[in-house]
C-alpha cells in the first residue's frame, strides 16, 4: 500500500489522534469565574487582611462549603436548614 505525505495509509480508516491532555506540571489548574462587585469588595478586604486574593477566595470558599455541609447534615438528621 502507498502512504500519503502525512503518514496515513490510503484506503484504510484510522481513529483520529487523541489530543494530549493537560501536562503534569505539579500545579493546580487555574479556574475562571465571572464575578462583579463582590470581587472588588473581596480585593479590598483581602488587602486589609494582608492576604492575596487567591488565599482570600480559597478561605471564603472553604468556609462556605463547611456551612453548606452543616446545613445539609442537619437536614438529613431531621433538623431545620438555614
Amino acid at each position: 500500500m502507498r502512504k500519503s505525505f502525512c503518514g496515513t495509509v490510503f484506503g484504510m480508516t484510522q481513529e483520529p489522534r487523541r489530543r494530549p491532555g493537560r501536562p503534569a506540571t505539579g500545579q493546580t489548574p487555574k479556574r475562571n469565574v465571572r464575578i462583579g462587585a463582590a470581587w472588588e469588595q473581596g480585593e479590598q478586604l483581602a488587602a486589609a487582611l494582608g492576604m492575596t486574593m487567591t488565599a482570600y477566595v480559597e478561605t471564603a470558599l472553604r468556609r462556605e462549603n463547611a456551612r453548606v455541609e452543616r446545613t445539609l447534615a442537619r437536614r438529613e438528621a431531621g433538623g431545620e436548614g438555614e
